[in-house]
């Protein structure tokens, strides 16, 4: 039998609606907050391994956290698969 990994999903001003969240109902949600580092994130959601997305409302999300690459980075090296890590402009003319 195939073990079910646990997701987090790092979130800022979502809704439930959108795909991943009905996707994912049983996903850890973790709400983002301005200021905060990744070693802030990683004490809040205590993942180990599995899955972590990014799931932000932000034009601009490379500061969310504020050392987003090095949150990527310690996941990366505990084994958690990240998703939507490098995705933070979504600006009309980046995303056309």
């Amino acid at each position: 039998m195939t073990e079910i990994q646990p997701v987090v999903i790092y979130e800022w001003h979502t809704w439930d609606g959108f795909v991943l969240l009905n996707m994912l109902p049983h996903a850890t949600r973790v709400p983002a907050q301005i200021g905060e580092t990744a070693a802030d994130v990683l004490a809040r959601t205590g993942i180990e391994r599995g899955w972590f997305a990014f799931h932000t409302t932000l034009t601009d999300s490379r500061r969310l956290p504020l050392d987003r690459p090095r949150l990527c980075a310690e996941l990366r090296a505990r084994g958690i698969k990240v998703i939507n890590g490098a995705a933070t402009d979504i600006s009309k003319r980046r995303v056309q």
